[in-house]
């Protein structure tokens, strides 16, 4: 009896000192990589649903938010970054990037070929898979290796997906750490993703055709349920079985469409098949924007304008005594959006540069006029040349009467409810993911920097390009320009 009273109390003494060694203290918690801690203290906050706090401080830890306010108390073993000057945003998302992936060639005929010394069948070949790809996933094929520049762009965050063909796969919603798959990857597959274009010879290779072989290919897919249902053994095809999510409107669809009448058919196919669609490009959405808005489909915008075609100034008007000034050749300025020529008459007559003018200008106002109808917004870099000419159009955008903070929900809040992450991202709120864009000011000003960001709770000094650790002790860091720690 006595030996199993010592081996219970045994047992207990080995529990206490279990519970005790899994009780770290705070100070504990931050040697480790994954529990990394940093105070920005004195910053001016834009919480990303229209709330501002005008110096406050946020305490991001183990990859989260953990407090903001005016009167948070600094823990001990933060890393420390001066805010005084710089401005926080929720993480910026780009919605809808083309970039980061290595997908594989693809294999367009998927059956045996016509033998031409017989007579040919009189319906369709049903393995043309030209530029039909649903069964791809992005999440497969990520290349996440040139996060950096989006990174110093102020993103935290983008949706990834492929595109090239017409049903091109799903797309996958990452983050810009940089850091392997594993850890990078937010949302693994979101959505199938349709495009109207197709490389390659042989059907089909026009709008029409696009869009007739995207519903033959749905129709495919909508047979091969039907035979399931009625306990038919389903054909192993990989690439309608991979809509059948789709077709069950279980998953959004991605419809890449730029032109008015490419939206227009777009729609009808949504009709059609009763997808979930989300419309990204929309260059001519503003022709159609009542329509969107009936519809309830949310929008994710491209800003991927050409240089603004401007008309050839006026001369001024000159005295009977005053010789006219030679005027200046337009067809030399390099924003003109046209060919260099060396004789301005080369150029369009004044009244056709003017009516494209104002088609420009009704698509950089395409934003105001989504959200004056009450359209869920975001914005892409699909088409755009780099992240410095998406940040310039933006700012055209803005200036061309849409609100700026309009523009810092499309930015923010909007993509992460069109994804369903609203709950981790898209506002500086306790709780959340801590993916946060710092910069020294304004975002909606030209001259305004990105100073650092906080991807899923790394800190990154963007002047150095690198992210930056606590500190190894157990002592307060301070961190400021010169990235030196000090006791406080």
């Amino acid at each position: 009896m006595l030996q199993r009273c010592q081996y219970l109390l045994g047992l207990l003494g080995c529990f206490a000192v279990s519970v005790t060694a899994l009780a770290q203290t705070p100070e504990q918690e931050s040697d480790s990589l994954y529990r990394e801690t940093y105070a920005i203290v004195g910053a001016r906050i834009e919480v990303g649903d229209g709330r501002v706090i005008g110096k406050g401080t946020v305490i991001v830890r183990n990859g989260q938010i953990k407090e903001v306010g005016t009167e948070v108390k600094v823990p001990a073993y933060a890393m420390v970054v001066k805010g005084e000057g710089l401005t926080i945003y929720p993480g910026f998302i780009d919605a809808y990037s083309t970039k980061g992936l290595k997908l594989p060639d693809p294999a367009p005929d998927q059956d045996v070929k016509l033998d031409t010394g017989v007579m040919p069948p009189a319906t369709m070949r049903e393995a043309n898979r030209k530029g039909i790809r649903p069964e791809l996933n992005a999440v497969d094929y990520l290349d996440l290796s040139a996060m950096g520049d989006d990174r110093k762009a102020g993103f935290t965050a983008e949706l990834i997906a492929p595109t090239g063909g017409i049903l091109n796969g799903s797309a996958a919603f990452v983050n810009t750490s940089g850091r392997p798959a594993r850890e990078s990857v937010l949302v693994p597959t979101f959505g199938m993703v349709i495009g109207f274009q197709a490389s390659g010879a042989g059907y089909p290779v026009t709008p029409l055709g696009f869009m007739a072989h995207l519903r033959q290919t749905l129709m495919d897919a909508q047979r091969l349920a039907i035979m399931s249902r009625d306990g038919n053994l389903p054909m192993a095809d990989r690439p309608l079985q991979a809509l059948q999510p789709t077709l069950r409107g279980e998953v959004p669809v991605l419809i890449e469409a730029d032109r008015n009448f490419e939206i227009a058919r777009s729609l009808g196919v949504a009709d059609q098949f009763s997808l979930k669609p989300i419309l990204v490009g929309g260059l001519d959405a503003y022709k159609v924007a009542s329509d969107i808005k009936a519809r309830g489909i949310p929008m994710i915008l491209a800003l991927n304008y050409a240089p603004e075609p401007k008309p050839a100034a006026k001369p001024p008007e000159t005295s009977p005594d005053q010789p006219a000034k030679p005027q200046a050749n337009p067809a030399a300025e390099p924003d003109q959006g046209f060919k260099r020529t060396e004789d301005a008459g080369d150029l369009p007559p004044t009244p056709v540069l003017e009516e494209r003018q104002s088609r420009w200008l009704d698509r950089v106002r395409s934003a105001k006029t989504l959200s004056a109808q009450g359209v869920l917004l975001s914005f892409s870099s699909r088409g755009s040349k780099d992240r410095a000419e998406f940040w310039k159009n933006l700012r055209r955008v803005i200036a061309e009467g849409f609100d700026r903070q309009e523009a810092l929900k499309a930015l923010t809040v909007n993509p992460a409810k069109m994804f369903g992450v609203d709950r981790q991202f898209g506002t500086v709120e306790t709780g959340k993911i801590a993916n946060l864009t710092i910069m020294d000011g304004d975002f909606a000003q030209e001259k305004t920097k990105v100073k650092y960001v906080i991807v899923g709770g790394r800190l990154f000094d963007l002047e150095k390009d690198k992210s930056v650790p606590p500190p190894s002790r157990r002592r307060r860091g301070f961190f400021d320009d010169s990235n030196e720690g000090v006791e406080p």
